[in-house]
């Protein structure tokens, strides 16, 4: 399967560890953004053949390369893992991940209210 972006998994610990190394003077104390991320990707490795949902709310295609397109790959990879979206507008789901995929289209909040209720 083929998803734009699919190398970003595979190039982000490099930048992210880049970025850490260039700022491990101002991590003493500090709440780093870089660090953050390293985090976020040292869980989703660690995650990734267990059960997981990746949750996306309101997520559109203006950068799809941060947040959709890793979850499709992230998907597609672990075959225990599922793709729900909730977004205004029509999702298009790769044919790879449709059979593990939960699309709600319409409004974000009352999708929610209605899904605790």
């Amino acid at each position: 399967m083929h998803i734009p972006g699919s190398q970003i998994l595979q190039s982000h610990l490099f930048v992210l560890l880049e970025r850490i190394r260039n700022r491990v003077p101002r991590l003493h104390g500090k709440r780093c953004h870089a660090a953050k991320q390293v985090r976020t990707f040292l869980w989703v490795t660690a995650h990734q053949h267990q059960k997981v949902v990746y949750l996306e709310i309101g997520v559109g295609y203006n950068t799809p390369g941060i947040i959709k397109y890793p979850f499709w790959q992230q998907v597609y990879q672990n075959k225990n893992a599922t793709y729900a979206c909730l977004n205004m507008e029509e999702e298009q789901v790769p044919e790879e991940i449709r059979d593990r995929s939960i699309v709600i289209s319409g409004d974000s909040a009352r999708a929610i209210q209605e899904l605790a209720s």
